[in-house]
């Protein structure tokens, strides 16, 4: 009876804890459904992938396929085990979930103690930080190309001055919370990637420049090391999901189910990259640019993809 007792009160209080700590924030916000959680990591891949990757594949030719496949496999199995460790974390010590704020430094501490965790939190605002820098470089990027496409060469500002712009306007967002707090967010952004590889798709169609040689230039055979090495940490930067992994995986509904939602994440983003590297070779051949917006014809197509790409 006394360990009944004692056995009722512990789970109370970690209920409460859950509640407080580790929950649903208020009470009222909803956990994330498998679906949900996918579009979390749609939204953070974004659409580097679609307009920044298809050079890197271009440049490696038919080794480029094996090269994303190996990346891909990768990065889902790291993710699993990744996962799997939280899941794990949990069953062993349970109050780890008053913790979720920040599930890296929880497990760390949990398995090596506190100056562990101190220093994976350094690792890891690092990655986010060096992860965010080429994504906010080509947003101001493409607003400068913007001006000057538009204005026809007589409004440029530098894409030093946008970048500060960018920031500004970005922080208030970084502000909204955890995961389950941004489904409309992700969402917004999902339609958003979705958009631009449309529109990327209808520019490229759209450019009847002169005529051209399909797949130009472009080399079937072993291509240098040092450009397999480049592309390799290109497409492993690009889908490299494990600095918000758990993040996301400690506001799901069902955990488990994490592996899942990075599969058809990937899936989906690698879809709409597949299809934008395949025109980008066809119509461009090895005269694709890094960015492949820089190409792209003057035309409404593009202004409005230049625009939905600062998101």
């Amino acid at each position: 009876m006394a360990f009944q007792s004692y056995s009722s009160s512990d789970q109370l209080l970690h209920r409460q804890g859950e509640r407080m700590f580790g929950g649903a924030g208020l009470g009222s916000t909803r956990r994330l459904s498998l679906f949900f959680a996918t579009l979390c990591v749609v939204d953070l891949f974004g659409v580097f992938p679609i307009v920044a990757l298809p050079k890197s594949i271009i440049s490696c030719g038919l080794y480029g396929i094996p090269l994303v496949l190996f990346v891909i496999t990768l990065q889902i199995y790291t993710a699993v085990v990744l996962g799997r460790c939280w899941t794990i974390a949990e069953k062993l010590d349970p109050s780890i979930v008053a913790k979720n704020r920040y599930p890296y430094a929880a497990i760390a501490e949990f398995t090596y103690g506190r100056r562990m965790s101190v220093f994976v939190t350094v690792l890891l605002d690092l990655t986010v930080f060096g992860g965010g820098i080429p994504n906010l470089l080509v947003a101001a990027q493409n607003l400068q190309l913007l001006g000057a496409r538009v204005s026809g060469g007589t409004f440029e500002i530098s894409f030093c001055y946008w970048l500060l712009i960018i920031g500004l306007l970005l922080c208030p967002i970084m502000w909204l919370g955890s995961p389950k707090n941004m489904r409309t967010l992700a969402s917004v952004s999902v339609v958003v990637c979705s958009s631009v590889a449309i529109l990327t798709w209808i520019s490229i169609g759209e450019d009847r420049a002169g005529s051209f040689t399909p797949f130009k230039d472009i080399v079937l055979g072993m291509p240098p090391f040092v450009q397999l090495l480049k592309a390799y940490g290109i497409i492993a930067f690009q889908f490299d999901i494990h600095p918000m992994l758990l993040t996301i995986q400690v506001d799901m509904q069902h955990k488990r189910q994490i592996g899942k939602a990075v599969l058809f994440g990937i899936l989906t983003t690698c879809t709409l990259s597949v299809i934008t590297t395949f025109l980008t070779a066809y119509r461009y051949g090895m005269d694709a640019t890094n960015n492949v917006l820089q190409i792209l014809p003057r035309s409404w197509s593009l202004y409005v993809t230049i625009l939905l790409r600062r998101r």
